[in-house]
């Protein structure tokens, strides 16, 4: 089942509010499937359990009570599945509405299971609920329904008001729950919380917290989120020893001396504090992923010895050296904007990185960082080199002069556009210097504002150029042809798209960004050549917001060769550049194949076809996919299930080659992003005596077992392109189309 946003906080925090290092956002869903044995396991659960099931199957509160937790647990874990219950004839599962003490109570169910707060609430339906999230928790009178949830695992309070709040909440209510959250909520002394020694992670975020001496009833807690309060003494962590996780980001914290007693921390959180001394984690062996963005720090030695770090956040600081960093080569996330870092020689073995932040510092060479070959995310902006060379090809990049640029040097780029302009009225915004034509003399490359409007699709706007200048030495330029880019009013609603220009060896590279829900992205490069610059390369990036997925395209412009990557894992963690598509120039035999078997259908049934594009041969990926991976296994392979649709829905069915997959990687790219390996081949017939076309496009794991989709299409009313009609669907628990 789904959970809403908010639900799997905690879990995330490792991830959301530790690591946090990379821009992207990761919403995720927590899935619960519940399986046990049936038949004589139940017969001898029945006799176990019958003191318990009476109790439990009661309709008076009282009785309910009576049960103890222990007993409750044992209960839970006996009979697990609505499948077993409903077996075994319980009364508890059944589909008549309960009665709801609380209304936020009920909105917030009604809100996990997508249901609208008239629809009528079984015990059935919130059988399953394991996480659950309610707010405006400052409403609610009581916590009695929780009772209703008995799975439930997850508990998420969250306030709007900013009112203190003491909960009714009681172990007998909740004996599954191991994560509890608060949002948003002053909690006065918390005393209820002595009751719940059993929960494993605690959240209180943005509570106004400042002691928590509470702890020491909580010698269990693995995982602990104090994001966003006032503390200064977390001395009581100490009796936490099983701690792994620990966020105490945005509080008031400059002594962190207590994490050198909890040895099993792997992942910490101090970002947004004012520690300058770090020596408590230097004793954490088992340390994978620390974050210290924005707090007084200057010497990373403590960290020397970490040698399994596999993130760090140590951006916004005073920091100068970073070799305390050699030898960690498992690191793959790693944050050092707004330091004042020069020499980064430290990070040359370190060939797992995929995210590297370096922006505003003094760096000038980036040899040390040419060879890794799986970085995903690159930040160098606002850095006296910029001279990147192939890094320039870095999905994600940032690069130029974001902040504010010296008066001075501005109003001199200016000054060139006036004089080697006087006609035109233009205003300098950007510039960048380097050697475009490699005869060690420097040229400028200069990004201004026209005065003069056009007509676009946003109304009038001003036009907006790049200017290139080849030095000639003794403050002479001769100016090359204008490359135009996108004016300041078609970013969308992110506003103006350009990004910044850089010179990176002889190639001029313009960057712009901008969108609205999806938000795209385009990186150009150009050479002097011939006397001007020609245009060589360009990147594009497209993904939805909140999603973790990533359109990626590089287009060679002079031979009009491309490939077409998709990005795939999770918002943090490993990416992997997939390879989707391709025009690599070479003709595919199997092209070929496939037009004589279009003629041959068309003599056939007397018709014109439309040419059969790669588009309708494979799903559809538009930024916002991940892996699929399934808790079983699939009973049908998609090749079977295309086969026999084909066979029942079509007449004349031809199996036909899907030019789609091109090489074995995209087919294995494929096979990545839909869990299964999809078929390499799709199918054209007829249906009721009209051409159809059938391709597989998805399959998807429900709890009875997967769902197959295939596509079927039909050409459109000019007879040009294959259209989409609707979808075939095969269940696997039914074995029916």
């Amino acid at each position: 089942m789904c959970n809403r946003e908010n639900n799997g906080e905690m879990k995330r925090t490792g991830k959301r509010l530790i690591i946090s290092i990379s821009c992207l956002v990761l919403l995720s869903g927590i899935v619960a499937v519940f399986t046990y044995m049936l038949g004589k396991g139940i017969e001898r659960r029945k006799d176990m359990a019958d003191a318990e099931r009476e109790t439990y199957a009661a309709s008076g509160q009282e009785d309910r009570q009576e049960l103890n937790i222990e007993d409750n647990r044992t209960y839970l874990r006996q009979v697990i599945s609505i499948e077993e219950i409903l077996a075994e004839g319980m009364n508890y599962l059944t589909d008549e509405e309960m009665d709801w003490e609380d209304e936020y109570v009920r909105q917030a169910v009604c809100d996990e299971i997508q249901s609208s707060y008239d629809s009528t609430l079984s015990r059935r339906e919130t059988m399953e609920i394991t996480a659950l999230r309610i707010p405006k928790a400052e409403q609610v009178k009581t916590l009695h329904d929780l009772s209703k949830l008995p799975q439930l695992t997850s508990l998420t309070l969250a306030g709007t008001e900013g009112e203190e709040i003491h909960f009714d909440l009681e172990p007998e209510m909740v004996p599954m729950l191991e994560e509890l959250i608060f949002e948003n909520i002053p909690l006065g002394e918390a005393d209820f919380l002595e009751e719940l020694p059993d929960v494993k992670a605690l959240g209180m975020i943005d509570c106004g917290l400042n002691n928590i001496s509470f702890l020491d009833k909580y010698p269990r807690l693995t995982e602990v989120t104090f994001y966003g309060n006032e503390l200064r003494d977390i001395s009581p962590l100490a009796d936490c020893k099983e701690l792994e996780v620990v966020s105490l980001a945005y509080n008031r914290l400059t002594d962190i001396s207590v994490l050198s007693q909890l040895a099993n921390l792997k992942e910490v959180g101090l970002q947004g504090n004012r520690i300058s001394d770090i020596e408590g984690l230097g004793n954490l062996g088992r340390l994978e992923a620390v974050n210290l963005n924005s707090n007084q720090i200057t010497d990373l030695s403590p960290l020397e010895g970490l040698k399994g770090l596999t993130a760090l956040g140590a951006a916004d600081n005073q920091i100068e050296d970073i070799s305390p960093l050699e030898g960690m080569t498992k690191m793959y996330n790693l944050s050092l904007d707004a330091n004042l870092i020069s020499d980064i020689s430290v990070l040359s073995d370190m060939k797992e990185m995929q995210y590297l932040g370096l922006s505003r510092n003094q760096i000038e060479d980036y040899t040390p960082i040419m060879e890794m070959k799986k970085l995903y995310s690159l930040s160098v902006e606002d850095n006296p080199g910029q001279n990147i060379g192939k890094l320039v090809f870095t999905p994600w990049l940032l690069m130029g002069n974001t902040l504010e640029i010296e008066e001075e040097e501005l109003a001199q780029m200016q000054a060139y556009l006036e004089l080697y302009y006087p006609e035109k009225g233009m205003q300098a915004e950007d510039f960048a210097k380097g050697d475009l034509n490699g005869d060690g003399i420097e040229d400028l490359a200069v990004t201004a504002l026209l005065d003069e409007e056009e007509d676009s699709e946003f109304g009038a706007v001003r036009k907006r150029c790049v200017y290139p200048f080849i030095g000639r030495g003794g403050g002479i330029f001769t100016p090359l042809t204008p490359v135009e880019t996108l004016h300041p009013d078609s970013g969308g609603v992110y506003g103006d798209p350009y990004a910044g220009i850089i010179i990176t060896g002889d190639m001029l590279v313009i960057q712009v960004y901008g969108g609205s829900n999806w938000r795209w992205g385009s990186t150009n490069m150009y050479q002097y050549e011939g006397g001007n610059m020609v245009a060589k390369w360009e990147t594009d990036i497209g993904h939805f917001v909140f999603t973790t997925g990533m359109d990626y395209t590089v287009r060679n412009l002079e031979n009009g060769q491309w490939k077409h990557y998709v990005a795939v894992g999770d918002a943090e963690r490993e990416k992997e550049l997939l390879l989707i598509a391709e025009d690599n120039g070479e003709a595919d035999p199997r092209k070929e194949e496939l037009d004589v078997l279009l003629r041959q259908l068309e003599e056939e049934i007397q018709k014109p076809l439309p040419e059969v594009r790669a588009g309708v041969m494979a799903p559809e990926l538009d930024g916002w996919f991940d892996y699929h991976i399934y808790d079983y296994d699939v009973t049908r392979e998609p090749c079977w299930v295309l086969e026999k649709a084909a066979e029942e829905f079509l007449t004349n069915a031809r199996p036909l080659p899907a030019v789609y997959y091109t090489s074995q990687e995209i087919r294995t790219s494929y096979e990545k992003l839909m869990g299964v390996a999809p078929p390499e081949q799709f199918y054209i017939g007829l249906m009721e005596g009209e051409p159809v076309l059938l391709y597989y496009n998805s399959c998807v794991q429900e709890k009875a077992g997967f769902i197959h989709e295939l596509i079927l299409c039909r050409p459109d009313e000019e007879g040009e392109y294959w259209v989409e009609d609707h979808s075939i669907y095969y269940d696997e628990s039914t074995g029916r189309f």
